[in-house]
């Protein structure tokens, strides 16, 4: 969704004849918002009352300025806030959607519902959307409001937005208002629309009044039937029994770099087993054995966004190898059951295929997006960058699936034509019972 361009624009101030009081009281709102930015740089609000205040000000604020504007838009930003505001003057009441926008959020929201009703119209109709910067940082771990389920924690997960309208009755709008978070944090977590609740343990957030229209990875769309002050909610689960999960993980990875070095011992040099397939075989090994030491060494070392990035690059790069591999084993057995003469690679394109094709894969992976690298748990692809590893198998899974099919049918036809008194159910349950034990052991080198 595209934002509406923020630019700063000189903002008057247009009182009636005779109420100095009341220009007065539009000048310091004005002056008020201002004050928001020093605020917000100098880190003074810390708890959840503090957080209460300073939104209510920022409300009647916004509310104080509106009859002294006499232009119909103000688009303004500063280094802590962003401020889209719009304005409707006249005795009728204006009908239909607008949309107001910052950098972080959209607001989609009804003229009607803005004025509220005519019989307390007051001549003018306003909506406004207020953007902070970093007032997350302060509202974040407030979520008395939220009760979680069992073992589920919640972090902010876009900015604060405060959204105001002319109608005083905002307790419970006609008609809901539709509000659009991009993610600060690209995560496939559960999302939730959450507004500030001021009346409860002195302000938290809750998701009364507000729910999920729409959500993926990059951002939420929420339906709001109250104003207040919003944001999106990243609800994340803390696995159980996580100490048993990771000692099983440990002692699986290091039975299987064990195992995996003794093959590549024997594979290396034990000169008489020798061969293109044993070559294919070695650096299927090696690729298995630095993932694995990677992911076992280095996985949640998420301390360092560069170093995190990093590892999940070289576990990228060895996982698509051990894939590659996989694939070029499939493919020489295809050729020496197939072809009668030259039935073997060169080694020059064994290794082409075997570490320049994820080298190529993870170069191009980095280049449009490099952000994808590292999440805040893991050293692992983060967001859509997951499908360039995710892609990548399921091509050569069925690469692999294909070549061991047509392989177990070619045996089976040389098989009966030097057995031809061999009964064919038994031929036939015996090659079949071989090809999917192959691509059992093919897949699950590739889910490895």
């Amino acid at each position: 969704m595209e934002s509406a361009t923020v630019e700063p624009v000189a903002t008057t101030v247009h009182a009636p004849q005779g109420s100095p009081t009341m220009a007065t009281m539009g000048l310091a709102a004005l002056r008020l918002l201002v004050t928001s930015d020093e605020l917000l740089s100098s880190g003074v609000i810390k708890n959840n009352r503090e957080v209460s205040t300073f939104l209510d000000l920022m409300e009647n604020a916004l509310r104080l300025i509106v009859p002294f504007i006499t232009t119909t838009r103000i688009t303004t930003s500063s280094s802590h806030t962003e401020l889209d505001l719009l304005v409707h003057k006249g005795t009728d009441l204006p009908q239909g959607a607008v949309t107001l926008a910052s950098k972080q959020a959209w607001l989609d929201i009804q003229w009607e519902t803005a004025a509220g009703d005519l019989s307390y119209y007051p001549g003018f109709t306003t909506v406004s959307l207020l953007t902070y910067a970093n007032l997350e940082e302060s509202a974040d771990g407030v979520f008395s409001g939220m009760n979680p389920q069992e073992n589920q924690r919640f972090t902010i997960n876009s900015k604060v937005v405060t959204v105001t309208v002319s109608n005083r009755n905002t307790s419970h709008l006609t008609e809901p208002l539709t509000l659009t978070f991009n993610h600060l944090t690209q995560s496939n977590e559960s999302s939730h629309c959450v507004l500030w609740d001021s009346a409860v343990d002195g302000g938290t957030w809750s998701a009364r009044g507000c729910s999920v229209v729409k959500s993926d990875h990059e951002y939420t769309a929420c339906s709001c039937n109250k104003l207040s002050s919003f944001a999106v909610l990243m609800g994340m689960y803390e696995m159980e029994d996580k100490f048993d999960l990771q000692l099983i993980t440990v002692v699986g990875l290091s039975l299987s770099l064990i195992c995996l070095f003794i093959c590549i011992l024997t594979l290396w040099f034990i000169c008489s087993i020798q061969s293109p397939r044993t070559t294919i075989l070695l650096h299927l090994c090696i690729s298995l054995f630095v993932a694995n030491l990677i992911f076992l060494a280095r996985i949640s070392r998420t301390e360092s966004r560069v170093g995190c990035a990093v590892v999940a690059g070289l576990l990228h790069f060895f996982l698509l190898a051990v894939l590659c591999w996989t694939c070029l084993e499939a493919i020489q057995l295809y050729r020496m059951v197939v072809l009668v003469f030259n039935t073997n690679f060169k080694t020059l394109y064994m290794m082409a295929g075997g570490y320049g094709v994820p080298a190529v894969i993870v170069g191009v992976s980095a280049s449009a997006n490099a952000n994808g690298y590292g999440t805040e748990r893991v050293c692992w692809l983060n967001g859509e960058l997951i499908w360039a590893f995710l892609g990548t198998a399921c091509v050569i899974i069925i690469i692999n699936i294909f070549f061991i099919v047509i392989t177990a049918w070619r045996l089976v036809k040389k098989f009966s034509s030097l057995n031809p008194d061999l009964d064919n159910l038994h031929k036939i349950k015996s090659f079949t019972i071989t090809a999917v034990v192959e691509v059992c052991l093919l897949d699950t080198m590739c889910s490895s």
